[in-house]
C-alpha cells in the first residue's frame, strides 16, 4: 500500500544536500530510485519511508537533530502565509492542532491514527500510533515532534512547546501552545494584512486565468484524441479502476449497445465474459508488449462475440492516467477458419482414401503381376529373376508406405484407443519415412477428448513434428503428455536448430505455426513456442482445457447460406 505522501519525502529529500549529505547515502536500501523520490508525484510504501527515516536520522547525527531538522524545513514553507495568517485572526491553537490531527497528518501518512485531547493548564496531548500491521518507526516520532512546535507560526504566534514520550508503536506528545491574540493584535494584524490579501486575490485570479486556459488547452487536446478514437474501426475503451471513461462508437456496435455513452461509467466486467475478468485484470502493463489475446465480450442480449485485444497501453486522459484498450471482432474469423480447416480435413481424408484404396491397391495389382512374372522366370532359370524380384520387394515396400501415410493423413477416429496410440503410430512412421528418432513419452492414460478436441490435437502435434523434420533438421523428437482436473498440456520436444533469434512468440511468423495456432483456438486452447535451452531444440507447447471455456463459431464462408 502507498502509505506515506510523496511531496513529504521530498521535501525531507530535497534540502539535505545543503546539510552535507549526499542523498545517494539517504536512499541506500530503500528499493526506489532516486529520480522517483525526488518528484514527489506518487506516493510512497511505508517500508520505504521507514528505511529513509533511518538512514536520515542516522545521518543528521541523532533523534534532536532529526527533529530540528525536520522543523526547520516544516518552517521554510511559506506558501499560505498570507491565508494562515488570515485564518489565526480567527483560529485558536487547539482548532489548529485539531486540523493538523484530524486532516493535515492523516493525508501525509495514511493508516496511522491521530488523537488530540485538551489536558489540564491549556496544554493539549496528541498521541499517535503505528498500527500492527506495519513496521514500527521510532525515527517518524522524533520527525513528527520536530514539525509539532512551529504549527502555531503558521497562525502568526510563537512556536509551542513539545515534549515527547515514546513506546512500542506509539508516541505521546505533550503541547503547551502560546496564547491566543487579543483583540487588539488582531485589529492590528488586519491592518497589516490588507495589502498582502490584495497582492494574494491578485495572484489567485491570474492563477485562476491561467487555470482555464491550461484546462481549455487539456479539453481541446481531449477531444481532438476522442474525434481520432471515433474513428476507428476497432472497438476503443479507456479505463480508470475498472470503469470505462470513454467508448468509440465501434466497441459499442461490437456489445449491441443502443450508443457509446451507454458504456462510459459502466464496469469492464459488466461486458466481459467472467472466465476471461481475472486474465484481462492480470495483463501486466508493459510498453514493450505487443501480444493479443483472445477474450469473450458479453452483449446486451445475452449472447457473446469473440474478441482480440492489444495489449494495455497507459495513457493520459484528462490530465490522470488511464488504460487504453483496442478491441476486434473476431467471431467471423475464426468461423472462417474452422470452415477451412474442416475443408482441409476432408481433402486430407479424401487423399487418404484414394491412396489406400487407389494407389495402394494398383500397387498390390502390380506386385501380383511380377511375383507371377517371378515365377515364370524361375522356372526358366532366367537370369533375370533377381532383378524381378528386387522390383518385387521394392513394390511391396512402397506398398507399405503409401498405407502408413493414408493411415497417418486419415483422421484419429481410425483409432478407437484414442489419441496417444494415434500419436504413437505417427511417430514410429515418422521415424521410418524420415529416418528421425521420433517417440511417445510414457503417460497415464488420458480422459475423453471429444472427437474434435483429438483432431485438433492430433493434426497440430503432426504440423510441429514435420516442422521439426523439415525446418529444425531434428534427429529426435519426443511427444510428452501431461494433465491434471483441468488443463491437458502436450509438448513436442526435438534437438535441432531451434526457431531462431528473430522467432515471433505469437505463432504468426510462419504457415505451419498460424495453422497451429488456429486449430488450438478453434477448441478453446493455446499454443507457446519457445527454444529449448538444455539440449539445444525447439519446444511446441499445446495447452487445452478439459472443459471447455467457450463455444466454437459456427463455420461461415462469404456467400454461403
Amino acid at each position: 500500500m502507498k502509505e506515506v505522501s510523496g511531496r513529504a519525502i521530498k521535501a525531507l529529500l530535497e534540502n539535505l544536500p545543503s546539510a552535507g549529505i549526499p542523498l545517494e547515502s539517504a536512499v541506500e536500501g530503500a528499493g526506489v530510485p532516486l529520480d522517483s523520490l525526488l518528484k514527489g508525484s506518487e506516493r510512497v510504501d511505508w517500508t520505504v519511508a521507514v528505511r529513509l527515516l533511518r538512514n536520515v536520522q542516522r545521518l543528521l547525527g541523532g533523534e534532536d537533530a532529526a527533529a530540528d531538522y525536520w522543523g526547520r524545513q516544516f518552517a521554510a514553507h511559506k506558501d499560505l502565509t498570507y491565508i494562515s495568517r488570515a485564518a489565526g485572526l480567527f483560529a485558536s491553537p487547539y482548532a489548529v492542532f485539531k486540523l493538523g490531527a484530524d486532516w493535515f497528518s492523516p493525508s501525509i501518512s495514511n493508516n496511522l491514527q491521530f488523537k488530540l485531547r485538551r489536558i489540564e493548564g491549556g496544554r493539549l496531548e496528541l498521541t499517535v500510533r503505528i498500527p500492527e500491521a506495519y513496521e514500527d518507526c521510532p525515527e517518524y516520532f522524533a520527525f513528527f515532534r520536530g514539525a509539532l512546535p512551529g504549527t502555531t507560526c503558521n497562525i502568526g504566534l510563537p512556536p509551542s512547546q513539545v515534549t515527547m514520550k515514546t513506546g512500542e508503536r506509539c508516541a505521546v506528545y505533550e503541547i503547551t501552545p502560546p496564547p491566543s491574540r487579543t483583540l487588539w493584535d488582531r485589529a492590528r494584524s488586519v491592518q497589516r494584512l490588507i495589502p498582502g490579501i490584495s497582492s494574494m486575490v491578485r495572484t489567485l485570479r491570474e492563477q485562476n486565468e491561467e487555470l482555464a486556459r491550461n484546462y481549455a488547452v487539456i479539453e481541446a487536446q481531449a477531444n481532438d484524441l476522442r474525434g481520432i478514437l471515433d474513428s476507428i474501426r476497432d472497438g476503443v475503451i479507456v479505463v480508470r479502476g475498472g470503469i470505462i471513461l470513454y467508448a468509440n462508437p465501434a466497441i459499442a456496435s461490437l456489445v449491441k449497445a443502443r450508443s457509446a455513452a451507454d458504456l462510459v461509467g459502466t464496469q469492464t466486467d459488466r461486458w466481459v465474459a467472467p472466465n476471461d475478468i481475472a486474465e484481462l485484470r492480470g495483463w501486466a502493463i508493459d510498453p514493450k508488449d505487443s501480444s493479443r489475446r483472445e477474450l469473450e465480450l458479453l452483449i446486451t442480449n445475452g449472447s457473446r462475440v469473440l474478441a482480440e485485444v492489444t495489449a494495455p497501453r497507459e495513457i493520459s486522459w484528462r490530465n490522470e492516467p488511464a488504460v487504453l484498450w483496442i478491441m476486434r471482432d473476431i467471431t467471423p474469423q475464426r468461423g472462417f477458419e474452422r470452415a477451412v480447416t474442416e475443408a482441409r480435413e476432408r481433402e486430407r481424408s479424401s487423399i487418404a482414401r484414394d491412396m489406400h484404396d487407389g494407389l495402394g491397391q494398383q500397387l498390390v495389382g502390380i506386385a501380383l503381376k511380377l511375383k507371377v512374372i517371378e515365377g515364370n522366370l524361375q522356372q526358366q532359370s532366367s537370369p533375370e529373376t533377381q532383378a524381378v524380384t528386387q522390383m518385387v520387394d521394392a513394390v511391396n515396400l512402397a506398398t507399405s508406405h503409401v498405407r502408413d501415410i493414408a493411415r497417418g493423413m486419415a483422421p484419429p477416429e481410425v483409432f478407437p484407443e484414442g489419441l496417444v496410440p494415434a500419436l504413437r503410430y505417427f511417430a514410429a512412421t515418422c521415424s521410418t519415412l524420415y529416418r528421425t528418432d521420433c517417440t511417445v513419452a510414457p503417460g497415464p492414460e488420458l480422459p475423453s477428448l471429444g472427437s474434435e478436441v483429438m483432431n485438433q490435437l492430433y493434426r497440430a502435434c503432426q504440423e510441429a513434428v514435420l516442422n521439426s523434420v523439415r525446418h529444425g533438421q531434428a534427429r529426435a523428437i519426443t511427444i510428452g503428455y501431461a494433465f491434471d482436473e483441468r488443463l491437458l498440456t502436450v509438448s513436442i520436444r526435438d534437438n535441432g536448430c531451434g526457431f531462431g533469434e528473430n522467432h515471433d512468440p505469437s505463432g504468426n511468423s510462419g504457415m505451419g505455426l498460424r495453422i497451429m495456432r488456429h486449430r488450438l483456438e478453434s477448441v478453446g486452447g493455446s499454443v507457446a513456442f519457445r527454444d529449448a535451452e538444455n539440449p539445444r531444440g525447439a519446444v511446441v507447447e499445446f495447452r487445452v482445457p478439459l472443459s471447455l471455456p467457450r463455444a466454437v463459431p459456427e463455420p461461415w464462408l462469404p456467400g454461403l447460406s
